[in-house]
């Protein structure tokens, strides 16, 4: 039996995949079925035309002759020409198949682009051709499936682009950094001119450039844009835009992933894109987004290593290979586990906070497999669990993260100018300390990151340590304290006689923020009660990027530290939303009158009522950002539209 998203409740009893043949060793990891290919479709310039045209016929068709069509016959024909549509563009644009020229690749995007409020037809696509051509049913669904997945991911990445890279060079101070950008970008710009080594890369080695407190790898990230676009706010934002944009695929990746629905997917990348807080942390130059994008990359892939050791359970299952021996199988070595953990260790790399990452999930990856082999009845899972899987976990997702942490800071071994290079020689370690028995340049490094550490334990509250925009982890949980990125002020501008600011917060949208602790409750209401295992990865992840800093509390702390916790959140909602859309009656079963009737002609009329509060809530959502976007983009606004903006004393 299975849930909504197609997630096994109990154990199940499919068929055995052919063919199989046992693996030697009690492997998990060998024997199975060569992938079948993806299709390759063709193109040609005149299908595109044709299908544009056909489309805005159908557009006209339905706008004037739509009391007199017969609405099942042409719901079907309709969803049969866009069956072909979709077939022949986006599957090309999707797989980047490009057999002609750049005109064909244009064409099919403009097709899906104009034709967008058509994509529940080509959802129902499937219907369509078993009614008119039940024969090639089996052939087309999956291509149908991967062109509207290939859309929606399309669609929103490109939104997300731009929505990152708008008026991104605005918000400066004459030219050079705002807010915490004076620390990184000119560490970043250091990089690049000290580098000698591409391979190797620069170091931070003036301390004047401000506070070196944090890993090379986010300044390093920072560094490429530099590179490329020289010392400019292009230079240092480029590659947060990028990443946010990344963060934002993540996001949906995830989502997907883990719930089996487009739908769900779409529902978390709209509100990704619109949050105010994933906007803002893409478009300066600061280390936040890149913790995000490599946090919800390690997600991701843990959620995929989940799924492949289900199935290698199920298959050894079906086939018998779980009754030898009380341990069970051996699951094999697990790439997308190594993958966890270099983007862990990426995590760790841009700041210390990834160890708490780190933890959680090697945690919950062991706790993930000994719920597997409890799962297929083997006699032994939490010692089979302990013998086999939590030794290769350590090395993917702890020993991994170490040495690539390790490795970021190559430039520092490299170079002999490097800060705190020769502590040992020239008296800046206490000769009585352990250090000194160390070689040079490793008491040197460990000594730098006892300093850092030390600044970190100094910063705190009671050692009088304040700052305006200083906010503590519960207020995160409904961002009652946004964090001033950038303000100017004018005595005058074109939108009143009056005085004017312009100002740019990281500010999280309410309707996304406000909804964080009852998501997470219900989150927690469904693994506990209705043991729904699709909410756990998000729900892990989401208390290692909060809990935490609840045993630090006395610790000067900023809104920023939330970027990593807001995709997770997103995750949550969508998946809520995804439950909810299935909920309620259909609106043709509802009493017939001109809001129905109307609901139905938009929506169609097997949409569920629950469907319709989704796409409410997305329009709130979508709302609200805009109506907070001249504090997000930095828009000159009179004094009195300001104050109307900031809701709560706590926002200014």
């Amino acid at each position: 039996m299975s849930d909504q998203y197609g997630n096994f409740q109990g154990v199940p009893q499919t068929p055995a995949p052919a063919p199989y043949h046992k693996p030697p060793h009690g492997r998990l990891d060998q024997g199975y079925p060569a992938a079948a290919q993806k299709p390759r479709p063709g193109i040609t310039v005149m299908l595109a035309l044709a299908a544009i045209l056909i489309l805005v016929a159908l557009r006209i068709v339905d706008f004037f002759l739509a009391a007199s069509i017969d609405s099942l016959d042409a719901s079907s024909w309709r969803s049969l020409l866009f069956t072909i549509f979709y077939i022949a563009c986006g599957c090309q644009v999707y797989l980047g198949r490009r057999s002609g020229s750049i005109v064909q690749t244009i064409l099919s995007a403009l097709a899906i682009a104009v034709n967008l409020a058509y994509l529940p037809d080509a959802i129902k696509a499937k219907e369509a051709i078993d009614i008119l051509a039940p024969e090639y049913s089996g052939r087309v669904t999956m291509v149908i499936l991967l062109t509207i997945v290939s859309m929606v991911f399309s669609v929103i990445a490109i939104a997300t682009l731009v929505s990152r890279f708008v008026l991104i060079t605005f918000a400066t101070s004459g030219g050079t950094p705002v807010f915490d950008e004076k620390h990184y970008v000119p560490q970043a710009w250091d990089m690049v001119r000290s580098t000698t080594n591409p391979m190797i890369g620069g170091i931070e080695s003036n301390p004047g450039f401000g506070l070196v407190v944090h890993p090379p790898l986010g300044k390093q990230l920072l560094a490429l844009g530099e590179f490329v676009f020289g010392y400019s706010p292009l230079g240092w934002r480029i590659i947060t835009a990028l990443f946010g944009t990344a963060t934002m695929l993540s996001i949906m990746g995830l989502a997907r992933r883990i719930s089996h629905s487009t739908a769900v997917a779409a529902f978390a990348g709209t509100l990704a894109l619109f949050d105010g807080v994933l906007l803002t942390a893409s478009r300066f130059g600061m280390l936040d987004i890149f913790q995000a994008f490599f946090i919800v990359a390690a997600a991701y892939a843990l959620a995929r290593d989940h799924e492949q050791m289900n199935l290698r359970l199920h298959r050894a299952y079906v086939s018998g290979l779980c009754s030898v021996g009380e341990l069970g199988p051996r699951f094999g070595f697990r790439w997308w586990r190594f993958i966890c953990g270099i983007m862990l260790g990426s995590s760790l790399s841009v700041k210390w906070s990834g160890l708490y990452y780190i933890v959680f999930f090697g945690l919950l990856s062991v706790g993930l497999d000994m719920w597997l082999r409890h799962r297929y009845r083997i006699r032994r899972p939490i010692l089979g669990s302990l013998a086999y899987d939590a030794f290769p976990a350590f090395a993917s997702l702890v020993i991994v993260p170490v040495l690539l942490y390790v490795w970021s800071w190559r430039a520092w071994f490299a170079h002999e100018t490097s800060i705190y290079r020769h502590s040992a020689s020239n008296g800046d370690i206490d000769p009585n300390s352990p250090l000194m028995l160390l070689p040079d340049a490793l008491a040197g490094w460990l000594h730098y990151h006892q300093t850092v550490l030390e600044f970190h334990s100094s910063l705190t509250s009671s050692n009088g340590h304040s700052h305006p925009w200083d906010s503590k982890p519960w207020s995160w949980l409904v961002a009652a304290r946004p964090v001033l990125y950038y303000s100017s002020s004018n005595e005058h501008c074109f939108l009143s006689d009056g005085p004017c600011r312009s100002m740019i917060y990281l500010f999280g949208t309410p309707a996304i923020w406000w909804l964080t602790v009852p998501v997470v409750l219900w989150a927690l209401w469904c693994l506990v009660v209705r043991r729904t295992m699709y909410v756990l990865i998000p729900l892990v992840a989401w208390a290692a990027g909060f809990l935490p800093w609840l045993a630090t509390f006395d610790r000067q702390m900023y809104f920023f530290y939330a970027v990593p916790l807001v995709p997770f959140t997103i995750v949550l909602i969508a998946l809520t939303l995804g439950q909810l859309g299935s909920t309620g009656q259909p609106l043709n079963q509802l009493r017939a009158n001109r809001v129905t009737g109307l609901a139905q002609r938009l929506f169609g009329a097997t949409t569920r009522t629950g469907a319709l509060w989704v796409i409410a809530y997305l329009a709130l959502v979508a709302t609200m950002f805009f109506y907070f976007s001249p504090v997000l983009y930095g828009m000159e606004i009179p004094d009195s539209t300001y104050f109307e903006l900031m809701w709560l004393r706590s926002w200014r």
